[in-house]
């Protein structure tokens, strides 16, 4: 038996040439190369979910992060028993209950959810791996069908009942294309983002969605897909159709344009469908916020609440607060972590990372239109995990812009108590956090701000 690289997807084409008068070597090994990349990158990432799910076994408390919160309580003693506590003393202890205390000391709070925490990552790094598994078998039985050609013949189809035909309709056909295959994809990770959400969200707390709300959202990024998704390709393929060979540079500055107007329009017309916006009461911490921004010349407008709570617990020009964030942290605290984002726009890292990703287009409609994702997919596993290390240094920088202004402590225990209230991973797998995280793992934000100040006394 003659064995050989070369795979043919069962299903072919209608109208498509013979195998004869299109053998070349990217075309023999096209789809024997993707498919060997793609398991590759799967038993690699794998492999970092399995060490990771590891990490969550542990049951006793990462000593160097005992270590680094033990100092910050330390240091924040005398506040934590001062200024804030009349504050909280007013509110209801059943309100309390399971929440950050924000005046206690933050060490017995973290061991006392360290337990918790190990079981809400275990939970979610064996759906990930279970997810992930069922990710690469969809792919490769798509490829190995012939899903993407047989999707695009029914499209044609559906045309030309129409009167619509593959070479005058080209767009039209696309557009259609594109549709079905949203609508399969959708049908097909349903069932995932349910048992994500209403199963391991629920089960630890944090799921605040109605089936509803969840089928509501959904229909919702459907529409707003067709209204923005559809014009956009339109246009694309139009300027791919009639850009000849400087075609890409036309594409560039075509998608450059759209995401500028797509970033001015999320937050002001798509983000509203979703959740409600409300004014920053007036009070102090909208006057010290509005001092921050003047501070660093940050021309601020407009300060909104955003009720993130009724869908999740989890916290996260204008300027945008969940509400669960108000919740878990005191008001300088939220003034240092303002302080650490407003960091990023002062040293042009919103910028950097907006021209950066701008870049990676290009190559991927040139891919689609010469059928070279196998060449380009490695240098956009290379590109994406460059990003995440390029993401980790700026975080770094902006605790240190934070920290320079004079807001390290706070940010320290704010960044603490948000890591507490989400079940954060508190002793990471050391692999896993660097391919995966764009933002350091705790105990290494914590470790690098404290040699910070220890360096500014110095000085």
């Amino acid at each position: 038996m003659d064995f050989t690289l070369t795979l043919t997807p069962q299903y072919t084409q209608t109208g498509g040439t013979t195998k004869a008068a299109t053998s070349s070597l990217f075309g023999d090994y096209a789809i024997a190369a993707t498919i060997l990349f793609t398991l590759v990158v799967f038993l690699f990432e794998a492999y970092l979910n399995f060490r990771q799910r590891k990490s969550y076994h542990k049951t006793d408390f990462p000593r160097e992060l005992e270590t680094t919160v033990g100092n910050i309580d330390r240091e924040t003693k005398s506040a934590a028993a001062s200024a804030d506590k009349t504050e909280e003393s007013s509110k209801n202890d059943d309100d309390k209950k399971d929440k950050v205390d924000r005046n206690a000391p933050i060490l017995p709070q973290l061991k006392s959810k360290f337990s918790h925490a190990q079981s809400y990552g275990l939970d979610k790094i064996n759906f990930s791996i279970f997810s992930s598994t069922y990710a690469v078998t969809e792919e490769v039985a798509f490829l190995l069908y012939g899903f993407y050609p047989y999707v695009w013949d029914k499209a044609c189809a559906v045309g030309s009942k129409y009167g619509w035909t593959e070479t005058e309709h080209e767009i039209k056909i696309t557009l259609l294309f594109l549709g079905i295959v949203t609508i399969v994809g959708t049908i097909t990770s349903l069932p995932f983002e349910l048992y994500s959400t209403f199963e391991i969200e629920k089960k630890h707390g944090f799921n605040k969605q109605t089936l509803g709300l969840f089928f509501t959202d959904k229909l919702k990024g459907l529409v707003l897909s067709a209204v923005f998704g559809g014009p956009f390709v339109a246009l694309l393929l139009k300027i791919i159709f009639m850009g000849g060979d400087k075609f890409y540079l036309y594409v560039w500055a075509f998608t450059f344009v759209f995401s500028v107007i797509m970033m001015t329009l999320v937050p002001v017309v798509i983000m509203p469908l979703f959740n409600k916006y409300e004014k920053l009461p007036d009070g102090p911490l909208k006057d010290s916020i509005y001092e921050l921004a003047g501070k660093l010349s940050f021309p601020l407008t407009k300060l909104f609440v955003m009720d993130g709570s009724k869908r999740s617990s989890h916290s996260n020009k204008r300027i945008v607060l969940f509400d669960t964030l108000m919740t878990q942290v005191s008001n300088d605290e939220i003034l240092a972590i303002l302080g650490h984002e407003l960091g990023h726009w002062k040293m042009g890292h919103t910028v950097t990372n907006f021209v950066v990703t701008q870049s990676r287009p290009i190559p991927t409609i040139i891919a689609l239109v010469l059928f070279t994702s196998t060449i380009w997919a490695p240098v956009d596993k290379a590109l994406s995990f460059i990003m995440t290390v390029h993401s980790r240094k700026c975080e770094f920088e902006a605790d240190e812009f934070s920290v320079n202004l004079g807001m390290s402590s706070k940010l320290q225990s704010g960044l603490c108590k948000i890591h507490l209230e989400n079940l954060g991973a508190m002793s990471p797998d050391s692999w896993y956090s660097t391919y995966h995280y764009s933002h350091p793992p705790l105990v290494e934000r914590l470790s690098a701000m404290m040699k910070l100040d220890t360096a500014k006394k110095l000085s």
